[in-house]
Order: C-alpha cells, then sequence, then structure tokens
C-alpha cells in the first residue's frame, strides 16, 4: 500500500502520486471504481466546495471548517487573500 493512501469513510480511500490524487472504492475485493484527479481538477474541487457551502446555506457539512475565504473574496483573491 501507498506512504499516501488513506481511508475517507464510506469504503472511499484517496492516495497521491507525487501528480495526481486518486479515489477509490474498495469493499475489501481491491478497488471497485476509480477516479484520477489532476491538480487542475483538485483545484476545481477546492473552489466547488466553499461555493456549496455558501449557497447551501451553511446546511451541508456542519463540521468541517469554514473557508478561509468567502465565494466573493474568493472569486476576488483566487490565489490567497491578499494576491492580485
Amino acid at each position: 500500500m501507498s506512504q499516501f493512501k488513506q481511508y475517507l469513510g464510506d469504503s472511499v480511500y484517496a492516495d497521491f502520486d507525487g501528480f495526481a490524487v486518486t479515489l477509490t472504492t474498495e469493499n475489501g475485493d481491491g478497488p471497485s471504481n476509480t477516479i484520477v484527479l489532476e491538480p487542475q481538477i483538485v483545484k476545481a474541487l477546492n473552489r466547488y466546495l466553499p461555493w456549496a457551502r455558501e449557497k447551501a446555506g451553511q446546511i451541508v457539512w456542519p463540521d468541517v471548517p469554514q473557508p478561509k475565504l468567502t465565494v466573493a473574496e474568493h472569486n476576488r483573491f483566487p490565489n490567497g487573500r491578499y494576491s492580485e
């Protein structure tokens, strides 16, 4: 097993090969589904989650830390609060 492979929950595992994040579902017989997230997709997912949280009115994922930037700030400063 890779040193980066971790169980996320609900039979989902994440692994990292130095370039992409690979998500798999496994129920004891090896991977049954595989999704490879290249860096640009990971960045897009990181943008999506705060947007979805805000759009859902903070109802979804109550135990997940809140984003450091609001969606409006993120759209204005996609690389961080003080980058232009």
